[in-house]
């Protein structure tokens, strides 16, 4: 190959109806020519890959030193009239917005308007838990070790959307939760940490957020097509989806109506987010010196400073992932190699997007317990439909337990609602057996159990739930219906 010139491919193929664009861009003039032959290989894997993959539905991005080698485009932004996406269209990308707030938290740390070890009450004076207030610094904010509660939650859920409008607005959903754990005494995510960050961010700057952002982010590094506001009219915004197995069909999930937080909620393109990450690794927007303080493991799970961390085989990678019903987003920046990849689907994660996203990373960064996980818990689900649960758990030794822990559970929950009980029953059986401190598998058990009318085996499953997370309101409450079903008979 003459590494002196850029070839452009363009492939348009059909799968199941479905419109679906490759363009591979080989930019390799700036290899030397054992590289390029290295890359070449790879982007020829992805490229094989992509075009195989039907099930994905969305874009992806791959570019390398800030030059675009692979564009990809599949499906549909809008099943109904049959708007096919396109590498420009804008997709919900969830808690990928996380990043967006830690930059900005970041930038006021390196001007000195605020310290990692700051306290909430510093700046929030006013808020209601007093531990929060006295205790909770901006670095347990940053890496979910405060304690905080989820806003998700049943009050958030039967609210109004539309009256949700300011940050301020998501507050009467969690300021008056007691905490999970005692803040920096161990880690769950929560988007109302990211909350407060928002705030604090108001605060200090006497800005709105979303101007903020604007003004410090998104202009600088040259982002004009992310925003907040998805219950407008947005121009290319694609709707979400997701299958439903009761009605054997997509169906949109609505997810419209309250403005997005510092917490996720923005909709972005593939290449806006090729333009953060240049504005991000060239130093731009923030410092070097900054970039490696938040590109640290502080909580032990490989997550810094809002952004979510991988050590592979071949080098590691920054960047965040988000998701939702109906949407499905990550992007990957490898330090050594200079490689951005960028997947964004307007469908669930197990829709093909986790897939894609997986073989990318496994491409371009080698492998890790991540990937490894995935496929080879698709070799085991493979083997329970094709031959039976004797033959899953054959592969499930084979691949040492070392499976993924939410694979296993969406292809329970698949089950679940085609009502095929008791295969789902043998699946979170299974799942049990490797994580059995895991309170979902718990309450996804007892779930089954109760549809199979085994009650007192449900009631078991709860308890052990909630054992493990005593503060599951939902669990409660179907707890004390069934305990109260079960006296009855």
């Amino acid at each position: 190959m003459n590494t002196d010139t850029t070839k452009s491919i363009s492939i348009f193929s059909y799968f199941s109806g479905w419109m679906s664009t490759l363009v591979l861009l080989f930019v390799l003039g700036f290899m030397n020519k054992a590289e390029s032959r290295s890359d070449e290989a790879m982007l020829s894997n992805i490229q094989a890959y992509l075009e195989q993959n039907s099930d994905f539905n969305g874009v992806v991005l791959i570019a390398k030193n800030g030059q675009v080698i692979i564009e990809y485009e599949h499906g549909y932004a809008n099943y109904a009239h049959k708007t096919p996406n396109k590498i420009g269209t804008k997709f919900q990308t969830a808690s990928m917005a996380k990043m967006f707030t830690a930059v900005a938290i970041m930038q006021l740390v390196e001007s000195g308007q605020l310290k990692v070890d700051d306290v909430v009450g510093k700046f929030l004076p006013d808020y209601p838990n007093e531990i929060v207030k006295n205790k909770v610094t901006i670095h347990q904010l940053l890496t979910h070790q405060s304690g905080l509660s989820d806003y998700f939650n049943p009050k958030y859920d039967n609210h109004s959307k539309s009256s949700i409008n300011k940050l301020s607005d998501f507050l009467q959903f969690f300021e008056y939760e007691p905490l999970n754990f005692i803040p920096g005494q161990s880690s769950q995510y929560s988007n109302s940490g990211y909350l407060l960050l928002g705030l604090i961010i108001e605060k200090i700057t006497g800005e709105n957020y979303y101007d903020h952002i604007e003004k410090t982010i998104f202009k600088p590094a040259g982002m004009k097509n992310t925003g907040w506001r998805s219950d407008e009219v947005v121009e290319g915004l694609a709707g979400t989806y997701e299958y439903s197995l009761i009605n054997r069909s997509l169906v949109e999930t609505n997810l419209g109506g309250a403005i997005g937080s510092s917490a996720g909620g923005a909709y972005s393109t593939a290449h806006d987010f090729l333009a953060f990450a240049q504005a991000t690794s060239s130093y731009q927007i923030i410092s070097k010196d900054i970039l490696d303080l938040m590109t640290i493991d502080h909580n032990g799970r490989g997550y810094g400073y809002g952004l979510s961390l991988y050590k592979a085989q071949k080098e590691t990678s920054f960047g965040h992932s988000g998701g939702a019903h109906g949407v499905a987003a990550n992007m990957d920046i490898f330090r050594q190699s200079g490689y951005v990849a960028v997947v964004l689907s307007n469908r669930s994660a197990m829709d093909g997007w986790y897939e894609v996203r997986s073989f990318i990373r496994r491409e371009i960064g080698g492998k890790t317990a991540h990937t490894d996980r995935f496929f080879n818990t698709q070799k085991v689900l493979t083997a329970f439909k094709n031959k039976g649960l004797k033959a899953a758990r054959k592969q499930l030794e084979i691949a040492e337990n070392k499976v993924s822990i939410r694979y296993m559970l969406h292809e329970s929950d698949q089950y679940r609602k085609r009502e095929e009980y008791n295969q789902a029953l043998e699946i979170l059986r299974m799942t049990v057996q490797i994580n059995p401190d895991d309170e979902t598998i718990h309450a996804a058990m007892g779930d089954v159990f109760h549809k199979l009318g085994k009650n007192h085996e449900a009631v078991k499953s709860y308890e052990k739930s909630l054992k493990l997370y005593p503060n599951d309101e939902i669990l409660i409450e179907k707890l004390k219906r069934i305990k109260v079903i079960t006296d009855e008979k």
